[in-house]
């Protein structure tokens, strides 16, 4: 019996410090992408830059993407692909209006998708 309880102990904290790892992971990577897009709506006057920014933000996206999707929702995820082409559309056709509008719609979804995830009492419950 007391082997189980110990057994079961060593399960239960492998699960939190693995949760506490990936929350740290989601964190970081939203806090970046928080920040690159907060950078391409600063300079958006410069279409160049903006647009080296944009294919920054889109393969550093890329590279989280296919970790982030082993532990979080897929549809989630997938509004942020979208955000990313829809701005790299708007880049492109130097509609800054539209493209300021969408980037503060994927700083939105980032930090709501971030909120979502962490752990708090509110998300257990």
């Amino acid at each position: 019996m007391r082997r189980i309880i110990v057994v079961c102990v060593i399960i239960i904290a492998l699960i939190v410090v693995l949760d506490l790892y990936l929350q740290r992971y989601v964190n970081n990577t939203f806090d970046m992408m928080s920040s690159m897009l907060n950078d391409i709506s600063y300079n958006l006057d410069n279409n160049e830059d903006s647009m080296k920014k944009i294919e920054n933000l889109d393969e550093t996206w890329k590279n989280n993407y296919t970790r982030m999707a082993c532990f979080l929702e897929h549809d989630e995820l997938e509004k942020i692909n979208t955000q990313i082409t829809v701005i790299k559309a708007g880049i492109e056709v130097e509609d800054l209006e539209f493209v300021h509008e969408e980037v503060e719609r994927a700083i939105y979804i980032v930090q709501h998708i971030k909120q979502k995830e962490s752990l708090k009492l509110d998300n257990i419950f």
